[in-house]
């Protein structure tokens, strides 16, 4: 279904209008979950980005998502380091875990592809649930807290509710433009 821009635009507004509002109508359980949609909702569009724009099919990119929060854990709750080198990390790991794969993935196209990337993703599955010394098993690490920067509590859940729409609003326009742009185009 092909709708216009004016409706699109129509419909984007109302659901950024929605999502301010939503935490004063839901319970403390709807506002988890309304957080939890939105950290899937950015893996979601990580993934429309490449079948839609790319072409390729990739059951791996969970495994960055993870290895990323398996990161924050071990360096702030494991190691104590404070607030933001365990973010930082955390983006280092997903992005060095990205490279390895690349590496591996990077001649291989469709179905092999596909296979490759599975394979991948049931690597870092098992890695992360059989070692339980490093990534706590199926418990995963406990005791992972949002900081206090400048003051501000991120573990009040509408603080971080709303920092966490803005930084998927923003990832969400920053993809709309890449994909808008005549970047790759040949």
């Amino acid at each position: 279904m092909i709708i216009s821009p004016q409706t699109e635009k129509k419909l984007v507004l109302a659901g950024l209008a929605l999502s301010l509002v939503a935490p004063f109508l839901l319970s403390a359980y709807g506002l988890t979950t309304l957080t939890t949609i939105l950290y899937y909702g950015l893996l979601a569009f990580s993934l429309g980005f490449l079948v839609r724009n790319v072409g390729m099919i990739s059951l791996l990119q969970t495994s960055f998502f993870g290895f990323g929060g398996y990161m924050v854990g071990i360096f702030g709750v494991n190691m104590g380091w404070p607030f933001p080198w365990p973010p930082l990390m955390g983006l280092v790991g997903a992005l060095g875990t990205a490279v390895i794969f690349v590496i591996i993935t990077l001649r291989t196209f469709e179905i092999s592809f596909l296979m490759i990337t599975l394979a991948g993703g049931q690597l870092c599955w098992a890695l992360a649930h059989q070692w339980i010394s490093v990534f706590g098993g199926f418990n995963g690490i406990q005791g992972i807290r949002p900081p206090v920067i400048a003051g501000v509590d991120f573990s009040a859940p509408f603080v971080f509710y709303y920092t966490l729409l803005a930084f998927f609003v923003l990832a969400v326009w920053l993809l709309r433009i890449l994909v808008d742009s005549p970047f790759g185009l040949a």
